[in-house]
Formats: C-alpha cells, structure tokens, sequence
C-alpha cells in the first residue's frame, strides 16, 4: 500500500489489497471521491474504474 501511494496514483489491485485490510476503505473513499467532486455520485464500484484510468490520487485536494 506504501508503495503505489508513494507513486501517487491507486491501481485496481491496491485498491482491493487494502479494502482486504480495511473493509470500509471503499465507502469511505466513496465519500471522500464525492466531496471532492461535489457530489458527483461515485459509488464503490465506480472506484475500481476510477483507478483503472487513473483518476484516484494520494495527492491531498
């Protein structure tokens, strides 16, 4: 996990390694990838796609 943030964007694999460690991970950056994006409605399954293209970063918004 220290890894792939380290480099700054979240691949489909880490993304599912940590919610293996922290079941509510994905909800909560749902919520988060929501506030972000002004309500945007992201769900969890949309997170998978979202880091397949690139679009979840460790860089603080």
């Amino acid at each position: 996990m220290v890894n792939s943030l380290s480099r700054s964007k979240a691949n489909a694999g880490m993304l599912n390694q940590i919610s293996q460690y922290f079941p509510m991970f994905r909800e909560n950056l749902a919520k988060y990838e929501n506030d972000v994006h002004h309500s945007s409605n992201i769900t969890t399954a949309d997170l998978t796609t979202m880091a397949k293209q690139g679009k979840i970063s460790a860089q603080a918004h």
